[in-house]
């Protein structure tokens, strides 16, 4: 075997690893998922208090306290005491996402 070929061959061989090896992967913040739902121990008709990130809007309140009507999809809507009269249009919803801690006051 010549210099040449001994070349040719060790090319071959670097060229085939790279190509069997594929691409680089690499994580960035549009692949992580963040789901958030609410503790274990918090059900419907439970008081809890929704502390929200104070960077997302200056419009979105700091803390919210009211009683759990429904949770669903990493959303919670807080009943209201006459929820039995208000229309589906009217309702609140709290994107548990932007919610940096949930209190439950004890009854």
């Amino acid at each position: 075997m010549n210099r040449v070929s001994a070349a040719v061959l060790a090319m071959g061989c670097l060229l085939a690893g790279y190509a069997l090896a594929g691409g680089r992967v690499s994580a960035t913040a549009d692949d992580v998922v963040q789901v958030r739902r609410l503790p274990n121990a918090v059900f419907n008709g439970d008081r809890i208090v929704l502390t929200m990130d104070p960077s997302v809007s200056a419009s979105v309140p700091q803390a919210v306290e009211c009683t759990v009507g429904e949770v669903g999809g990493g959303w919670v809507r807080c009943a209201s005491p006459d929820d039995q009269f208000r229309p589906k249009r009217e309702q609140v919803w709290y994107d548990l996402s932007r919610v940096v801690m949930v209190k439950k006051v004890e009854k």
